[in-house]
């Protein structure tokens, strides 16, 4: 939605994902102490916010995502690798 992503992982699929949100610069993890404290909490979404680099960098991966072919345009995709070696 080209909003900044405040993360809190728990499991390693999530630290993956939370990781690669803070590289393209959309996000940033929090730390434990910040995600269990209301008025750190409360910093940091603000902080977020008004974060012109986290901005920029979430609008460009919402624009990245909106690109995408979605579920169709990924399975016209296998369809086609698929025929490729049928046909081999």
């Amino acid at each position: 939605m080209g909003v900044p992503e405040l993360l809190f992982p728990l499991t390693g699929e999530q630290r993956a994902v939370a990781r690669r949100v803070a590289e393209v610069g959309a996000g940033t993890m929090l730390e434990e102490a910040a995600a269990r404290n209301s008025a750190a909490l409360r910093h940091a979404v603000l902080a977020a916010l008004g974060d012109e680099q986290l901005s920029e960098g979430s609008t460009r991966m919402r624009d990245d995502l909106r690109s995408c072919v979605g579920p169709a345009g990924a399975a016209d995709f296998i369809e086609q690798v698929a025929r490729r070696h049928v046909g081999a």
